[in-house]
């Protein structure tokens, strides 16, 4: 799930023979499709899972069969429990690494921005996946420091994570000598001439089993 440029997938050959890529972000199906079906693997494009985080389900699933998957891998994506749960067969596996919400609001907090409340941590995501009758198997958390060293490191995490900053983002043009963000970057810069800049690199992940 949210295969990106595919080379994650590809660096876990040999792969069995029915394994399938989904990606729905079509700047980077051409590199998907470049990498993966040279490989004999298949490539699908098709929208993801809600946010974890959203209130109102409004996507439709993934195209995938009831019990398509024995194993179904996912880094850094959004995921609906219960429609992963309908595609994995019976004894099958899940396995996600996930971007906690605490890092968003400390780098949204150097720039003097609105933090977000919904939490999106190892424990939301065990009780939705419990919820969805998983059983889990494995998880961990961490919040290890994370630096930025210079403001043209920070910008390069927000053109990045352009969902994380939305609010800003989306003006005509942020970067701009009269944007929104150029007193925030000019202060981040200024801090960095003193030394990195903290924040929170914060990551879990859980490995879950279908009954």
């Amino acid at each position: 799930m949210g295969t990106g440029e595919g080379g994650v997938l590809a660096g876990l050959r040999p792969l069995p023979t029915l394994t399938v890529a989904c990606e729905e972000w079509l700047a980077t199906v051409p590199a998907a499709v470049a990498t993966l079906r040279p490989l004999g693997l298949r490539v699908v494009v098709a929208a993801g899972s809600d946010d974890n985080t959203a209130i109102v389900r409004r996507r439709p699933g993934l195209p995938f069969a009831d019990g398509s998957f024995d194993v179904v891998l996912n880094r850094h994506e959004a995921f609906d429990a219960l429609d992963v749960h309908r595609i994995t067969a019976p004894g099958g596996r899940f396995l996600t690494q996930q971007v906690g919400s605490d890092e968003e609001r400390s780098v949204r907090a150097l720039l003097g921005l609105d933090v977000q409340q919904l939490n999106w941590d190892l424990d939301v995501a065990c009780r939705q996946l419990r919820s969805a009758g998983w059983h889990l198997a494995g998880m961990a958390e961490e919040r290890p420091p994370a630096y930025f060293t210079d403001v043209a490191a920070l910008v390069g995490y927000m053109r990045t994570t352009p969902w994380c900053f939305e609010d800003v983002l989306c003006t005509a043009d942020p970067w701009s000598t009269n944007g929104p963000l150029l007193e925030a970057l000019r202060d981040v810069h200024d801090r960095c001439r003193e030394g990195p800049v903290e924040a929170v690199a914060h990551r879990f992940w859980v490995s879950a089993q279908r009954a």
